[in-house]
């Protein structure tokens, strides 16, 4: 340290005042660019105009042609056009407003399309406790499921000459995405049949109804060929197979709520079995519910064993036994024909793609063909005979 004070000062050379004296890189490209700026500006200023002694085109410009459109006459009379909008507004009804508010309300589910959404089930009154869970029941004033659970349907048009057809499609709930699709593509009066399996049946059952289809219980039967052919479990059976079809029937119609009735899934067996069929209709009849044979065997005695039992029965026509698209419309155009024949015509299917397509276009435009599509317990309360001399006076 103390030879360093000792050392003599050396004169700084020119080079370490320039190299002192040298601008960083920031401020260096600060200078490049005040001295562009101040260029530009200069030449803006010192540029010759233009405009300013230099040639212009001058072009005449013709007057446009007016232009008519749709307001241009509540324009040129606004006190006109005005009154005359004034006289056919219709302000929306009361009844509307309150049924937007409702909308508005809810959840984002009420949004989704619906046509003539049900009552939700169980209804407590038509519904008891059972070993197995819920079953229908008879109401202590009177009331019956079949009832309570229909999609409801106007006297004028049960009672009209104008020819009615129910469709059925069933094994819903077996395929979740498929029973979307029907419940979904097809119009509310097709009435859906859900088999007593599946997963999550009630939700699938809640959502057919709110999307206005009314439901039947499909009930598994014994066919012929039984084990062979096996409808499922729990299936309700003919000959010396009767013991379990009590406990059988109740697990079965304890596996959803909200349906008006029962429709057969095969049974040709147990339905030309009078001995084994008797109990069966018995317990269904008194429970308030009723009963739509498929019309899949001429064997059946369901309709003659019913009206003893106290179950309104009907019987329908099968339209997909043929596989194909077309098929089934012919099929179709067939009912057609026994409605205008008859007034009335009940067709039942299976819930498949080439089913559920078939039957929503051959719906779309059935109303032109003056025929009214209808739910099927429409079948149970229209009076074929008041019809019939209807349509002849």
């Amino acid at each position: 340290m103390a030879d360093d004070l000792r050392r003599p000062l050396r004169r700084r050379r020119i080079a370490d005042h320039l190299r002192a004296l040298r601008p960083s890189p920031l401020a260096a490209t600060s200078l490049v660019l005040a001295i562009a700026a101040i260029g530009l500006a200069v030449w803006l200023f010192t540029a010759p105009d233009t405009l300013d002694g230099g040639p212009v085109v001058r072009v005449s410009i013709a007057p446009l042609d007016p232009v008519t459109t749709g307001t241009a006459d509540r324009l040129s009379h606004p006190g006109e056009a005005l009154d005359r909008f004034e006289s056919v507004l219709e302000l929306p009804s009361q009844e509307d407003i309150a049924a937007d508010q409702a909308l508005a309300s809810q959840t984002e589910a009420a949004y989704l399309p619906r046509e003539n959404p049900l009552t939700q089930a169980p209804v407590k009154a038509v519904s008891e406790a059972g070993e197995f869970g819920l079953l229908p029941r008879i109401a202590s004033d009177g009331r019956k499921p079949s009832d309570v659970y229909a999609r409801a349907v106007p006297a004028s048009v049960l009672d009209s000459d104008r020819p009615k057809i129910a469709i059925v499609l069933g094994g819903m709930g077996l395929n979740a995405q498929l029973t979307r699709q029907a419940i979904e593509d097809l119009p509310g009066p097709v009435t859906l049949a859900f088999a007593p399996y599946g997963d999550s049946i009630q939700k699938l059952v809640d959502e057919a109804r709110a999307g206005g289809h009314e439901i039947m219980l499909h009930l598994p039967m014994e066919p012929f060929n039984y084990p062979l052919v096996d409808p499922g479990p729990k299936t309700l059976r003919a000959g010396q197979e009767t013991s379990d079809n009590p406990g059988n029937l109740a697990w079965l119609m304890s596996r959803f709520a909200g349906y008006a009735g029962v429709v057969n899934y095969m049974g040709a067996r147990l339905s030309g079995d009078e001995s084994a069929l008797r109990p069966v209709l018995a317990e269904i009849g008194r429970r308030g519910l009723v009963y739509l044979d498929d019309g899949s065997s001429a064997r059946s005695l369901v309709q003659a064993l019913g009206g003893e039992a106290g179950l309104p029965v009907r019987q329908a026509q099968v339209i997909d036994t043929g596989a194909s698209f077309d098929d089934i419309r012919r099929s179709l155009a067939v009912l057609e024909e026994e409605a205008h024949r008859s007034g009335f015509a009940i067709g039942t299917g299976t819930g498949l793609p080439v089913t559920i397509d078939a039957v929503q276009s051959w719906a779309r435009d059935l109303a032109e063909r003056g025929v009214v599509l209808v739910p099927a317990s429409a079948a149970f309360r229209h009076s074929p005979e008041r019809a019939t001399a209807d349509g002849q006076n």
